[in-house]
């Protein structure tokens, strides 16, 4: 029990102390009724008797005693002042609870409305972002196409509206190609991804693999499945994780090819078959020549 319910009741024990067992279940009732239709208790005695099933002399003397002691008779109704506190209070206060739903509703109509709009504009270059992508996440991949990219600090509650930027035409060939590049290392690394991290949308570890001679095809993108297929879900939040994987894949690619062994045994067999064909050379030479 919260703590107004645990002061409201220690009111009504406070104030009902005096009342008799009898007189106490004629109150709440009278009580239930009038928190539960959120008005005065309509009609004269009699018909408010029969609504708290009051129907015992006893029973009817207890309900007169509770009318006369704690409710006022007015042409609405019976009335309890502090019914009618209480009553307004909860009525406030669903007012205020239906208009936070309202606005929440609104809220969240404008953010899909909105989400909607990005996925829409990013579509138009190319770009199919993951379906649960941040509202942040997406504002950067459209900074990669539109005028000027996303600065703020990380904590800044406000997103700024980068629809509304004009695209610098020079640029264009540049940015599509890095929000390309962005496109295929997150289809890359699937799940593995942290759909919530800022560090994915910076390109510079990417961009440096391609300054150290990575190639992106047969040297980034497997190397980021591979590394992408035994991490955990969401787990990586850096391009850095895939930097020796990365490495890795361009040394293998790059090392020269083994030079081949020669099969020592098989060398050896051939030369003791070579000394061998010679001396039956040399024996058959000799016996012809005794025969001549």
């Amino acid at each position: 029990m919260g703590e107004t319910s645990v002061a409201r009741q220690g009111d009504y024990i406070r104030v009902t102390s005096h009342l008799s067992m009898l007189e106490d279940a004629a109150y709440r009732r009278l009580l239930d009724i009038y928190y539960t239709n959120e008005k005065p208790l309509r009609g004269d005695f009699d018909k408010v008797c029969m609504i708290v099933r009051a129907k015992k002399k006893q029973e009817r003397e207890a309900v007169q005693r509770i009318l006369d002691h704690f409710f006022v008779s007015t042409t609405d109704g019976w009335r309890h002042e502090k019914c009618d506190a209480e009553i307004r209070r909860y009525q406030a206060g669903q007012l205020q609870q239906q208009a936070r739903k309202e606005g929440n509703k609104e809220r969240q109509a404008r953010c899909r409305e909105r989400r909607k709009d990005q996925f829409g504009d990013l579509r138009e270059h190319g770009i199919t972002p993951p379906w649960n992508a941040a509202t942040e996440e997406l504002d950067l991949a459209l900074s990669c196409v539109t005028a000027q990219p996303v600065t703020r600090d990380i904590t800044a509650n406000q997103t700024p509206e980068t629809r509304s930027q004009t695209p610098l035409n020079d640029d264009d060939g540049v940015r599509l190609e890095l929000a390309r590049l962005e496109g295929a290392l997150r289809q890359a690394g699937g799940d593995a991804l942290d759909p919530n991290s800022k560090d994915l949308c910076v390109l510079s570890v990417p961009l440096a693999w391609a300054t150290e001679g990575c190639d992106l095809e047969l040297d980034v993108l497997p190397a980021v499945r591979a590394v992408a297929a035994r991490a955990s879900p969401n787990s990586v939040r850096s391009w850095k994780y895939f930097d020796r994987a990365v490495a890795d894949a361009k040394a293998r690619r790059l090392a020269p090819m083994p030079k081949g062994r020669i099969n020592e045994r098989s060398h050896a067999q051939s030369r003791d078959g070579r000394i061998r064909q010679n001396y039956l050379s040399g024996i058959a030479a000799a016996l012809a020549e005794a025969r001549g």
